[in-house]
């Protein structure tokens, strides 16, 4: 979320003192979720040249709390009540900050989905904290994620490398960017980032420098033939190769990503073998 942050001169601040690690029952994307999202709203709704801290602290019954605290203008009472209801922006609808009045809805559900407790202090003028509990691992050496056999054994690309290169996934399905990211890291040397959505894919795009992005079509805000025509119109990202990466599988929808400049279209679900070709050769 740097990159967005810097854009607002946000700092976004983990105290020396909270490099503690710690497990949670959670299912990794989704906890990652909820975070993007608290952390995109600390950033839209913080003032020019603020900052955001990100803390966590343990709490009885085996909980560890996570709050997200930023310096913006703060809520009412009333705004206090409003939020968690869909499509209720809490009077931000008449700020020139886009929305859609659904984020938070979908972050409470999910922490609650994962036996988790979310809410949110606020004081006006002074800034907001949004946090919310989940339960602590009592076997963290147990219950934490072991990524190195989750994916099957494959057969070897045709094409291969052995040279690391950043590639940027744009896609704001957590299933399908944690699928891409485990293929990526178990069968080739490349490093991969993420962004949910095309606006701060471009963004990291600019200040990243990937060697190769992979782009999802049916994104939130801009879809993928809008972020691919900036991608190409900046100077700084017009000649990344672009690999659609989508659902779309009909014959129409190839010729178009060919005539929109893409420079090779893999369908969901992916085929890891082609898909893994498709990386290398972009990349050679």
């Amino acid at each position: 979320m740097a990159p967005q942050a810097q854009k607002s001169n946000i700092k976004i601040i983990l105290p020396p003192s909270q490099h503690i690690r710690r497990c949670v029952q959670a299912d990794y994307m989704r906890l990652k979720q909820v975070l993007l999202n608290l952390l995109s709203n600390a950033i839209k709704y913080n003032r020019e040249g603020g900052t955001i801290t990100i803390s966590s602290e343990a709490y009885p019954d085996d909980r560890i709390r996570i709050t997200v605290t930023d310096t913006g203008s703060g809520m009412n009472d009333s705004q206090l009540q409003q939020l968690f209801q869909e499509f209720n922006r809490v009077g931000a609808e008449k700020t020139n900050i886009k929305g859609t009045g659904i984020g938070l809805v979908i972050t409470k559900r999910l922490v609650e989905l994962m036996g988790g407790i979310i809410g949110v202090e606020s004081q006006q003028e002074k800034g907001t904290s949004f946090w919310f509990e989940l339960i602590l691992s009592k076997n963290a050496e147990a219950t934490s994620l072991k990524q190195d056999k989750i994916m099957p054994e494959l057969d070897k690309p045709d094409v291969k490398t052995t040279i690391s290169k950043k590639i940027l996934y744009i896609e704001d399905n957590p299933n399908n960017l944690f699928l891409v990211t485990q293929i990526i890291k178990q069968h080739s040397p490349h490093d991969i980032i993420s962004a949910p959505d095309g606006r701060l894919g471009i963004d990291l795009a600019m200040t990243q420098r990937p060697e190769l992005i992979l782009l999802d079509i049916n994104l939130p805000y801009d879809d993928g033939y809008t972020v691919l025509k900036k991608l190409r119109n900046n100077d700084l990202t017009s000649n990344i190769p672009v690999i659609a990466v989508t659902a779309n599988a009909m014959k129409k929808d190839k010729e178009r990503a060919a005539a929109a400049g893409f420079n090779d279209y893999i369908t969901k679900p992916i085929n890891f073998r082609t898909f893994l070709n498709a990386i290398n050769s972009a990349l050679d």
